[in-house]
């Protein structure tokens, strides 16, 4: 398999093209491994693929002394698919840029890898259109747990641990369709919407919005609304049948419309146009 270094991310996806990235297969650790260091990823290094591996640093090698890719989440890999060589350039930082997403905002990220009490968790009011999307992704993994939970109540599908296949359109896009329906299927959805869409508002990031790496003040600045005002507490999620298009029901809702919790006695929900919705009345406007 012939290397291009340093293409780009999107030229990186689309060298890839359509091959199969399955965690199960036995090529998986080549191809992988080609296809982030055609991204300029050395995963020996990296601070944010390195952190995956539980034996304090760099990735574990298999037995025949090969770097073992497996233990990589699979987010990391697709977010870093997406973003541009400009936003690393401009955040001054190189390799994979994950770290950027890290620590971002009120909201970024919402996975239990980066939930930290220090930093102050995540909630509150989005400060951006980055922050908006790991606000979402947050919503679409906790859909995702509810909607697999056994007959104990415990979920059987962990967005941390889950691994899935994934490939590459030409244009470098995700395509997540070689899943089976199911637990797979959902997070590689979740993942992509995350990753594609958050690539599209990196022109916003901005590095006094970073805790790490602007000192960004959760505390003062990601204020939860009062118990009651935010419009009662989460219940379940609406649109579950269709990830990642999934949103919040919250107590006060009794009906859903597409992803959107909403009260029949007031009514609201909206987002005509092409992909449906509706309902409205009531005293709230879209």
């Amino acid at each position: 398999m012939k290397l291009f270094c340093l293409i780009g991310a999107a030229s990186a996806a689309s060298f890839l093209q359509n091959i199969d990235m399955n965690p199960e297969d036995a090529s998986y650790n080549l191809k992988l491994g080609a296809f982030l260091k055609a991204m300029g990823v050395d995963v020996n290094t990296d601070a944010f693929f390195a952190e995956d591996n539980p034996t304090n640093g760099g990735i574990s090698r298999t037995q025949s002394g090969e770097l073992d890719l497996r233990a990589l989440k699979q987010l990391k890999i697709l977010v870093s698919s997406q973003m541009s060589q400009e936003l690393k350039d401009r955040a001054q930082t190189t390799g994979s840029g994950f770290g950027l997403y890290c620590y971002y905002g009120c909201h970024c990220l919402t996975d239990d890898d980066h939930i930290n009490e220090e930093y102050g968790l995540v909630g509150g009011k989005p400060i951006d259109n980055i922050d908006k999307t790991c606000q979402q992704m947050g919503t679409c993994y906790r859909c995702l747990q509810d909607k697999y939970k056994d007959e104990n109540g415990e979920t059987t599908c962990k967005p941390e641990t889950t691994k899935y296949r994934f490939s590459f359109f030409e244009d470098g896009t995700i395509d997540c369709s070689k899943n089976k329906p199911g637990c797979k299927l959902d997070l590689c959805l979740c993942d992509k919407e995350f990753a594609e869409t958050v690539a599209t508002h990196e022109n916003e990031w901005m590095p006094e919005n970073h805790v790490t790496r602007g000192g960004f003040n959760r505390f003062e600045q990601c204020k939860v609304a009062p118990k009651g005002i935010s419009g009662g507490s989460y219940e379940t999620c609406c649109g579950m049948d269709d990830f990642p298009n999934v949103g919040i029901k919250k107590t006060n809702h009794n009906k859903c419309c597409g992803p959107y919790g909403f009260n029949s006695d007031s009514q609201t929900c909206c987002n005509t146009y092409d992909g449906g919705y509706t309902v409205l009345n009531g005293n709230q406007v879209c």
